[in-house]
């Protein structure tokens, strides 16, 4: 009997320990149930407060933009009515504050900025054709931009190319710089005056293939302009270099000379390029030397002589109509 009752209070005890059990089972689910639904309560209040403030925002935006707009509108239609004032950031020399830029030439360039920019702020695009434009000019080496300021400004600089002499070819003239590039000259204008000449070169000036029209600010074809340009940046530096009014490049094609013309009509042989030197030639230094004796003021042995040739030791004098030489 002893045996039977003990076994009962283990029974008992078991049953009170599985209904704790589940009991405290039953506890934590309805816990995580509650938490559960609290957790999707808040998940949802969060949602519809993410779409209060959304629709806050816009509504904050539209009022804010219904107000703004009038006087942004204002703002854009007085930036739009100032007038166009372009200003270029002319060279000038270095003696002076004068620029060198012919009024023609500024005026022409001034009128390219005022008929490519448009009046509107905000834009970009026609500065950007203002800018090609003025490339195609010739004038510069660079164009270092074209800025849009307030009050109607538009301000241009860049680096310029600097003119070095007028190419004559079939009756038309042609502004070159130093790097034998062309440069446009407005309508109806003349070429600057005291430049130097550059006579017959072997080819005309650069020309797109399928319009045929000029390509300013493209290099002359061939190399004998070139030649010349060396030859007068050397005997520019030259006392007598008034007497000098430009180069004939006639004679190029066929012997390889090419000459200099004087303010009397007389034509120097000086021979070879400056840089080629040919057999049978004396050296550049004698025929500066020459140069010197033929422009010398007091003497000036080209006047009334038709060609003098200087690439000789002896100086050579042509006085007949058809070209002989005497010494």
């Amino acid at each position: 009997m002893g045996g039977t009752s003990k076994t009962k209070k283990g029974a008992g005890a078991g049953t009170r320990r599985r209904a704790e059990a589940e009991e405290r089972e039953g506890v934590l689910t309805r816990m995580m149930g509650g938490i559960t639904a609290g957790l999707g309560a808040i998940g949802e209040r969060t949602r519809v407060a993410q779409r209060v403030v959304a629709g806050l925002v816009i509504v904050a935006l539209a009022v804010a933009w219904v107000l703004g707009e009038g006087p942004l509108k204002e703002r854009v239609a007085s930036r739009q009515s100032d007038p166009l004032d372009v200003r270029f950031d002319w060279p000038t020399t270095r003696s002076t504050a004068q620029t060198w830029v012919p009024a023609s030439v500024r005026a022409d360039l001034t009128q390219i900025v005022m008929a490519s920019v448009r009046m509107d702020p905000f834009d970009v695009e026609s500065l950007e054709r203002a800018d090609a434009l003025l490339r195609q000019t010739g004038w510069f080496l660079d164009v270092g931009g074209v800025r849009r300021e307030t009050g109607g400004v538009v301000e241009i600089d860049g680096r310029w190319r600097t003119p070095a002499a007028v190419v004559s070819r079939d009756g038309r003239e042609y502004l070159i710089g130093v790097d034998t590039a062309v440069m446009r000259m407005p309508p109806d204008a003349d070429a600057p005056r005291g430049m130097f000449r550059i006579i017959s070169p072997l080819a005309d000036a650069p020309r797109d293939p399928e319009s045929g029209r000029v390509m300013y600010g493209h290099p002359w074809h061939f190399d004998d302009v070139r030649h010349a340009i060396e030859l007068l940046e050397m005997v520019a530096r030259m006392p007598q270099a008034d007497s000098i009014v430009g180069v004939d490049l006639s004679e190029y094609p066929r012997r390889g000379r090419i000459s200099l013309v004087t303010d009397a009509g007389c034509s120097l042989v000086w021979g070879a390029p400056v840089n080629e030197p040919a057999p049978g030639e004396v050296s550049v230094e004698r025929k500066m030397a020459h140069l010197g004796a033929i422009l010398d003021p007091a003497r000036r042995l080209d006047r009334g002589q038709r060609r003098i040739e200087v690439f000789t030791e002896r100086v050579f004098i042509d006085r007949t109509p058809t070209g002989g030489a005497s010494g």
